[in-house]
């Protein structure tokens, strides 16, 4: 065999045996294996508790949602079910009100008389204390947004003529507001259609040739306290 190709090669060595551990080093290899296996599974844990407190999050706020969802489309039904309730009483009101405008005619041959002229009748037949509030209420709802300034002289101008009445109910003089009186004129007159007139017909004035005249010989004082009360009020709230 000396013509073998490997036949010249040295012999390898047997690998050396690996030096045996004590027992002390075997336990602390063990020792250290398991401390190694608990943080694994520490570790482990954690991340399974945090995957399980994110799909735990993640699944109520798709339950919230839902049921915000659920909530808006039951608000939505509900508006859109009143809707359609408030359109049907609107049709059903003013087909009454067309019947009630034809039998008028029918029985009458004319239109009847406006709503507005209707709502002033009623106001007029309420007592002098109801109408003197509702006109001071107009005043302010008709002028308080386009003239307030001119709102609160027209109350305070109103406020003398009544506490004049008030304080001298014998007085000739502050039963008779002349119309051509400057105060009267610039103060009281451009707020006639808000009721400044009609408020001082609630008051006892009655409208004569030129001028508004007490009707009565000695005002009503109750009913001229409660309608300085009023305009306070109103006053207080411009």
């Amino acid at each position: 065999h000396a013509e073998d190709a490997d036949i010249a090669l040295p012999m390898r060595k047997p690998a050396a045996p690996k030096p045996k551990m004590s027992q002390e080093e075997a336990q602390a290899k063990a020792a250290e294996l398991q401390r190694k296996l608990r943080e694994k599974k520490a570790h482990d844990e954690k991340l399974l508790q945090k995957e399980q407190e994110r799909m735990r999050v993640e699944s109520t706020k798709m339950m919230v949602e839902a049921s915000e969802k659920l909530k808006d489309e039951e608000r939505k039904r509900e508006v859109e079910r009143m809707q359609r309730e408030k359109d049907e009483t609107e049709r059903q009101r003013k087909e009454l009100k067309e019947q009630l405008r034809l039998d008028y005619i029918e029985r009458f041959g004319k239109e009847p008389p406006a709503e507005e002229e209707d709502a002033e009748k009623a106001v007029k037949e309420k007592s002098s204390k109801d109408q003197v509030a509702h006109y001071l209420s107009k005043l302010k709802k008709t002028y308080k947004d386009t003239d307030k300034e001119g709102l609160k002289t027209c109350l305070t101008t109103l406020r003398i003529y009544v506490k004049n009445l008030q304080d001298n109910p014998q007085d000739l003089k502050f039963k008779i507001l002349k119309l051509d009186n400057k105060a009267f004129s610039t103060r009281i007159m451009p707020f006639e259609e808000g009721g400044a007139l009609d408020f001082l017909q609630a008051i006892g004035f009655e409208r004569k040739e030129g001028s508004f005249e007490q009707r009565k010989s000695v005002p009503d004082g109750w009913l001229c306290g409660n309608a300085l009360k009023f305009i306070d009020l109103i006053l207080s709230q411009l």
